[in-house]
């Protein structure tokens, strides 16, 4: 029996890493889509759409902001695909594209339908429970050493780029 609890822990372990680093990776993506999703919402059509979403009902909003799911799902399968033939570059290339337009778009939606979602129990319980296992993700990174001389080593490259790249 322990050895059994031994072995789920070393196999768990590494895999529970890899996926709070993957929700960590799509959290910062998401903040920097957010913002990009505000400056093109200053267009003219963009925005008489976006008004269009703000507006929808809730049971509707929560289909808006599923949309996005169904039409980025096929090019990922699309990008496996490409992978299986050999040509890795171009269908991780395509999985990556798939990925960061699909969370754009979806983190838009939710930053326009956030109220109107907010008023649906099943979405509430949805997020706190989402938000629950971003802290217990964050946490448990945290507590990795390794994972904070990482964060650490990262801050110092960045700054150290900032100040290279900065003129004058």
């Amino acid at each position: 029996m322990k050895t059994n609890i031994r072995l789920r822990k070393i196999l768990l372990s590494p895999l529970a890493v890899l996926g709070v680093l993957l929700m960590l990776a799509e959290e910062q993506l998401w903040t920097a889509l957010v913002a990009l999703g505000q400056r093109l919402g200053r267009l003219l059509v963009i925005r008489s759409f976006e008004r269009r979403i703000r507006e929808l009902p809730p049971n509707w909003a929560a289909l808006a902001l599923l949309a996005p799911v169904a039409f980025v799902l096929p090019i990922k399968i699309l990008a496996v695909w490409i992978m299986s033939t050999g040509r890795w570059g171009l269908g991780i290339g395509v999985l990556l594209s798939a990925k960061i337009a699909g969370t754009a778009v979806i983190a838009r939606i939710y930053t326009l339908c956030e109220p109107a979602l907010s008023t649906l129990t099943w979405f509430v319980h949805l997020r706190t429970w989402f938000l629950g296992a971003k802290d217990w993700a964050h946490k448990r990174l945290n507590s990795l050493v390794l994972w904070r001389r990482s964060r650490l080593l990262i801050r110092r490259l960045i700054r150290s780029l900032r100040v290279w790249s900065s003129p004058g």
